[in-house]
């Protein structure tokens, strides 16, 4: 207690004047006040600890797996991937490192899948023509002449399935195809124009579509006379072979048709594999409806194949084509 005295006068009579102030329970209240601050700042902080905790591992967790994932990739292993959760700017770094191990794999796929085929291919020419080294009499004349047209033979075959690997090696990379714009009536007469010299067949221009396309010309011309040269391989001269353009509906479709032996039924799923064959009698590497295929899907269209043994085939290739809504094709006269 804290006491105060003072003295009262009031003419002869003399009092005092006490005042009394507890200081104590003045101090007890704010020493319980402060407890009470204590513990809720106590608890505050533990609860802030937490979540923070909690917080904290939640963002630094999908960089713990990230770190794991990179630790355990390399070129043996490319199958490291990692689930991509939120929007925020680690799950942006979790996309672009997945789908930077999806560019390296289909890179290092497309190379394992260049050497097996270089190695699986050209063993049979290098063999025969080391063979007929081996064999030839540089004594005869003639022996000399049927060996050297051989071997020129075995080395253009080589030369050809060397140019169709890198195609297809190079059929993965951004600039396998470099787009502008295509006026497809033009290049429908200008492969029609082509094809005419690759075989005594009765050429039929079936139309072509004036409609522009997003499109590399080179390329779709490749594929194009790809398509050409096999109707030519599989049909007799004299045959009809038929070439034209459409479009509507937002794609636009180039096609080639033969009256040849067709394709049967159970093969149609497999002509466009590598090396695969209608038939064993047809020179060429069996890459180039591999090759029409990547080029096609690189425009980010696709090939469509109607055949029918004895009658004929039809192959398509399906573009998208923006402009397309209302097109005419001119028919052929």
């Amino acid at each position: 207690m804290r006491l105060a005295v003072v003295p009262v006068t009031a003419g002869e009579a003399v009092g005092s004047y006490v005042i009394g102030h507890a200081v104590g329970l003045e101090k007890a209240a704010l020493t319980e006040l402060a407890g009470l601050w204590a513990i809720l700042g106590t608890a505050t902080l533990a609860v802030i600890a937490v979540v923070g905790w909690l917080v904290t591992g939640e963002l630094v967790r999908p960089l713990a797996r990230l770190r794991a994932a990179t630790a355990r990739t390399d070129a043996r292993d490319l199958s490291a991937r990692i689930a991509v959760t939120g929007e925020d700017e680690i799950a942006a770094l979790t996309t672009n490192f997945n789908a930077m191990l999806d560019r390296l794999q289909e890179a290092f796929e497309a190379q394992r899948q260049l050497v097996d085929d270089v190695g699986h291919e050209l063993r049979t020419p290098v063999t025969i023509t080391r063979g007929y080294l081996e064999l030839l009499d540089p004594g005869n004349p003639t022996a000399v002449a049927d060996t050297r047209d051989l071997l020129l033979d075995e080395t253009d075959r080589m030369g050809r399935l060397v140019g169709d690997l890198v195609t297809l090696a190079k059929s993965g990379r951004p600039d396998f195809v470099t787009p502008a714009t295509v006026e497809l009536e033009e290049l429908t007469v200008e492969v029609f124009e082509k094809a005419r010299a690759l075989g005594d067949r009765h050429w039929v221009l079936d139309g072509a579509a004036d409609v522009p396309l997003h499109a590399d010309s080179h390329r779709l011309t490749e594929a194009w006379l790809q398509l050409v040269e096999n109707a030519v391989a599989y049909s007799e001269p004299g045959s009809t072979i038929r070439i034209g353009s459409s479009a509507g509906g937002g794609e636009a479709r180039l096609w080639v048709a033969d009256r040849g032996r067709g394709i049967e039924a159970e093969h149609l799923d497999h002509v466009f594999d590598r090396f695969a064959r209608a038939a064993t009698d047809t020179e060429g590497s069996g890459l180039g409806l591999t090759i029409v295929r990547a080029i096609v899907e690189a425009h980010g269209g696709r090939v469509e194949v109607d055949s029918e043994p004895g009658v004929g085939s039809t192959f398509t290739l399906v573009l998208p084509a923006p402009h397309a809504e209302e097109v005419e094709t001119w028919p052929a006269s």
